[in-house]
C-alpha cells in the first residue's frame, strides 16, 4: 500500500511539473508574439482590402457603362427589348453594388480559399479563446489583426463574386451580338473581364506568398500546443470539409479502394497477356501521363491560376496588370568619340526613363551630357562639351532584337556659361533609327547594344558622324 501511495504521489508531482512546463512554454510563446508584427500585418491587410474593394467597385462601374452603350444600341433597333434590358441591367448592377458595399455577396467556396490567411485568422482566434492575455495592448492588437484579416478575406471573396457576375452579364449580352452588331462592345467587355480575372489571380498569389510579418506571426502561432486541434475544428477549411469524426480511423477507410485492390484488379484484366503486351501497355500509360502533365501545364499558363478557364480571343498585355511604378524602366548608356586608338576625346553619357506600353514596346525620355577628356592621356582636361535631350522608342522584333528610334536635341558647344544654352542656333536635331540587342546580365538588368543611323547628320555644323554606336544598361 505504501508503494502505491508513493507511486501516486510521484505521478502527481510529474504531471504537475509537465503542466507547469507547458504553461511556461505557452507563456513564452505568447510573449514572443510581437505586437509590432501583428500591427504591421493588420495595416498591410487593411490596405490590400481597401485597394481590392475599390478595384471591384471601379470594375463594376466600367462594365456597366460599356454594357449600357450596347443596350442603347439594341434599343435603337428594338425599343421594347432594349428598354427592358436596360431596366433589368440597371437593377442588377444596383443590387450588386449594394451587396458589395454591405459585404453580403455570396462566396464561391474553395475557389476563393486562402491558406495563409485562414491559418493566421484561426491561429489568432485560438490564442484569444484559450489563453488569458494580461496585456490589454496585446489583446487589442490581436483583435485588430483578426478583424483586418477577416476583412481582407471578404474583399478577396467579393472580388471573385464580382468576376462571376461580370462573366454572367457578358455571356448574356453575347446572345444579342450577331443580331444587333455588338462585337465592339463585347470585345471591350471580354478584355476588361480577362484583365480583372488576372488582377484577382495576382492578388491570390500575393496573399499566399510568405510575407515577412505574416511568417513571423505564423511561426509563433504554430508553436501553440492546441493550434492543430483548434484549426481542424474552427478554420474555414474545416467548414469546407466537415470532419465526421472518422478521419484517421479504420471506419474512415470503409468503401475506399486500397492499393492492393487496384493492383489486383489490373492483374485480373491482364491475365493471359504476353510480356510484350504488358510492356506496350506500360509504355502507353507512361506516354499518356506525360501528355496529361504537358496539357495541365498549358492550361495552367492560359488560366494564370484562375479556377475557371478563360482563353482570351486577343493577345493579352501583361503590362496592363502591373502598377505604374512596375512599368517604368531605367537605362543608362555611353558613346565615345576617340582622338587616338586608346583615348577618347569626348563621351556622351545618357540617362533615360522608359514606360512599358506592352510586352513588346517601350517609350521614354532622357538626357545626355557630353564630357571632354582632353587631347590625350598626357594632357587630361575635364571639360563640359555639351548637353542633350532625348526621346526614344524600342519595339521588339524577335527574341532579344529591337527596332530602335528616337528624336534628339543636342547642344554641341563647350559650355562656358549656363546662359549660352539659351542660344537656339547651337542646338542641333537628330533623327535616329536602327537596331538594338538586349542581353540579360542579371534577373533585372540587361545590356543594351544599339547601332543607330542619324538621318539629319548632314544638317549639323560641323557635320557629325552618321552612325552612332551606344552601349548601356537597362533595369
Amino acid at each position: 500500500m505504501r508503494i502505491r501511495h508513493l507511486l501516486t504521489i510521484v505521478c502527481m508531482v510529474l504531471l504537475s511539473q509537465i503542466s507547469t512546463a507547458q504553461v511556461a512554454k505557452t507563456d513564452s510563446t505568447l510573449a514572443s508574439l510581437s505586437d509590432k508584427a501583428i500591427d504591421k500585418l493588420s495595416s498591410k491587410a487593411d490596405k490590400l482590402a481597401s485597394k481590392l474593394h475599390k478595384k471591384s467597385q471601379k470594375q463594376l462601374d466600367k462594365f456597366e457603362r460599356i454594357e449600357k452603350k450596347a443596350l442603347r444600341k439594341i434599343a435603337l433597333k428594338d425599343s421594347i427589348l432594349g428598354n427592358s434590358l436596360l431596366k433589368e441591367s440597371k437593377e442588377k448592377y444596383a443590387a450588386m453594388k449594394s451587396r458589395l458595399r454591405s459585404g453580403r455577396l455570396e462566396t464561391l467556396g474553395l475557389d476563393n480559399y486562402l491558406t495563409k490567411l485562414d491559418s493566421l485568422e484561426t491561429g489568432l482566434a485560438c490564442i484569444t479563446k484559450n489563453f488569458d492575455i494580461s496585456s490589454n495592448e496585446k489583446l487589442a492588437s490581436i483583435s485588430n489583426g483578426i478583424k483586418s484579416i477577416s476583412s481582407l478575406k471578404q474583399s478577396y471573396k467579393d472580388a471573385g463574386s464580382v468576376g462571376a457576375f461580370l462573366k454572367q452579364q457578358r455571356n448574356q449580352l453575347k446572345q444579342y451580338s450577331t443580331k444587333f452588331g455588338l462585337d465592339r462592345q463585347l470585345k471591350k467587355l471580354s478584355k476588361d473581364y480577362y484583365y480583372y480575372g488576372q488582377m484577382v489571380a495576382d492578388y491570390k498569389q500575393v496573399l499566399n506568398d510568405p510575407l515577412k510579418q505574416q511568417e513571423l506571426v505564423l511561426k509563433v502561432i504554430r508553436k501553440v500546443p492546441m493550434f492543430s486541434e483548434f484549426f481542424s475544428k474552427h478554420s474555414e477549411l474545416a467548414s469546407l470539409f466537415p470532419n465526421n469524426g472518422n478521419i484517421g480511423t479504420a471506419a474512415g477507410l470503409v468503401g475506399l479502394q486500397t492499393t492492393a485492390m487496384v493492383r489486383q484488379g489490373i492483374q485480373g484484366q491482364l491475365q493471359g497477356a504476353s510480356t510484350a503486351q504488358i510492356n506496350a501497355l506500360q509504355q502507353q500509360i507512361t506516354q499518356a501521363q506525360q501528355e496529361l502533365k504537358q496539357l495541365k501545364q498549358k492550361l495552367s499558363q492560359m488560366t494564370s491560376g484562375n479556377s475557371e478557364m478563360e482563353v482570351p480571343d486577343f493577345t493579352p498585355n501583361s503590362m496592363r496588370r502591373k502598377p505604374f511604378a512596375k512599368r517604368l524602366e531605367y537605362n543608362a548608356n555611353i558613346q565615345s568619340t576617340r582622338n587616338t586608338p586608346f583615348w577618347p576625346t569626348t563621351s556622351d553619357i545618357g540617362l533615360g526613363l522608359g514606360f512599358k506600353l506592352n510586352d513588346r514596346s517601350v517609350i521614354g525620355l532622357g538626357a545626355s551630357y557630353k564630357l571632354g577628356w582632353g587631347r590625350d592621356i598626357r594632357n587630361i582636361k575635364i571639360t563640359h562639351e555639351g548637353l542633350g535631350l532625348r526621346s526614344y522608342i524600342d519595339w521588339r522584333l524577335k527574341g532579344s532584337f529591337y527596332l530602335s528610334g528616337g528624336y534628339e536635341q543636342n547642344y554641341r558647344q563647350r559650355i562656358e556659361n549656363i546662359s549660352l544654352l539659351k542660344q537656339t542656333d547651337y542646338w542641333q536635331q537628330s533623327g535616329l533609327l536602327g537596331l538594338s540587342k538586349k542581353i540579360a546580365v542579371k534577373k533585372k538588368m540587361k545590356t543594351d547594344i544599339k547601332l543607330l543611323f542619324d538621318f539629319l547628320y548632314r544638317q549639323h555644323v560641323p557635320e557629325t558622324q552618321p552612325i552612332l554606336f551606344r552601349v548601356g544598361y537597362s533595369f
